[in-house]
């Protein structure tokens, strides 16, 4: 991006004429306001050598005052651009951004060990699907601020609420399952990402809750959490993942082989699809890895807004060069009419 600091003094341009060579200048007057027929032009007249009228004239003789005029102009054209201060980069420009406030509300509980999930045709567990897809919905969203809570036994803030994604990706893939204990405190969890955004300055705050089972631990219950983020205007949006039939968990055999043991895994849809309700929100099951890519594509288009915000950057000074190639230009003017160009004016005289 380009601007000059001063584009007023652009006005200085309208006096570029006055570094044309005078032969120049005559040429030109004449071809715009040539004199009127019949107009009697009072000379003097001398005597000239035989011959002399009708000699013409050198090649130096036609380019010298078109040269020198070319120099001078575009040294003047150049350090009048320097004056006013070219620059280059990012002012205050205005640009249209996703807003929003989204905290992830992820379950590390002991049941996202189960392997239902692939991955390019690896199976892998439901918390490794779980960072597969976030990171991406992370990625894709660059002008919202991202948070992490993690809960199991207990729950607790694993990254506060910041616009920097790279970040936040980190975070999660740190996230290990049992990390937060084996049990579900679905409403602790609520709870804890409800305080982590509330004092958060903005108007479109989200919490993204994903979890595999029913809520069997924690002080707080889901629903009467519920109803505080609506109070609050927090929509909170609720992930299955997973579903009710057994599903297969790597179990260590006694010389350390590793086998697969099918368990059912509770799951409390009743209660996930009450949250979303209470606030405004939207209820989701994902059973594989398609689904749950689906289910952040639906997400991304509801929590879509976009805002016009004014970012400023300073401008960088670019004046230097116009001025070193302006008075190299008219330098180099000066030196040929000293010089090379000398003998032939003195000629002309």
């Amino acid at each position: 991006m380009f601007q000059l600091h001063s584009p007023w003094l652009l006005l200085l341009l309208l006096l570029t004429p006055l570094f044309l060579e005078r032969q120049t200048r005559r040429g030109l007057r004449n071809k715009l306001f040539p004199p009127k027929k019949g107009q009697q032009q009072q000379a003097l007249l001398f005597a000239s050598p035989p011959g002399l009228s009708k000699s013409k004239k050198s090649l130096v003789q036609l380019l010298r005052p078109w040269t020198l005029s070319l120099l001078n102009c575009l040294g003047f054209i150049l350090l009048v651009i320097a004056l006013a201060r070219p620059q280059y980069g990012n002012g205050l420009v205005s640009s249209q951004e996703a807003g929003r406030d989204i905290m992830l509300t992820l379950d590390l509980s002991g049941s996202m060990r189960a392997m239902d999930f692939v991955i390019e045709g690896t199976r892998v567990d439901r918390l490794a699907a779980l960072q597969n897809v976030v990171k991406k919905f992370i990625n894709e969203r660059p002008g919202d601020r991202f948070g992490v809570v993690i809960f199991a036994d207990q729950a607790f803030t694993q990254c506060p609420l910041t616009n920097d994604g790279d970040a936040v990706n980190r975070y999660i893939d740190a996230l290990q399952i049992g990390m937060a204990g084996q049990s579900t405190a679905i409403g602790d969890a609520l709870a804890i990402s409800i305080k982590r955004i509330r004092d958060i300055p903005g108007d479109s705050k989200t919490i993204i809750l994903v979890t595999d089972g029913k809520n069997n631990a924690g002080s707080a219950q889901p629903l009467e959490v519920a109803k505080l983020a609506k109070k609050l205007h927090i929509r909170v949006h609720t992930i299955g993942i997973g579903g009710n039939k057994p599903a297969p968990f790597p179990v260590q055999g006694m010389f350390g082989m590793t086998r697969y043991v099918n368990r059912v895994i509770e799951f409390d849809e009743e209660t996930l699809r009450g949250i979303a309700e209470a606030t405004d929100g939207e209820y989701f099951h994902a059973e594989n890895l398609d689904e749950l890519q689906h289910v952040y594509q639906q997400i991304d288009q509801l929590e879509e807004r976009k805002e016009e915000k004014s970012i400023y950057v300073i401008w960088e000074e670019h004046f230097d060069r116009y001025l070193l190639w302006g008075l190299v230009a008219m330098a180099l003017a000066e030196v040929l009419n000293l010089t090379a160009m000398k003998l032939v004016r003195l000629e002309e005289e």
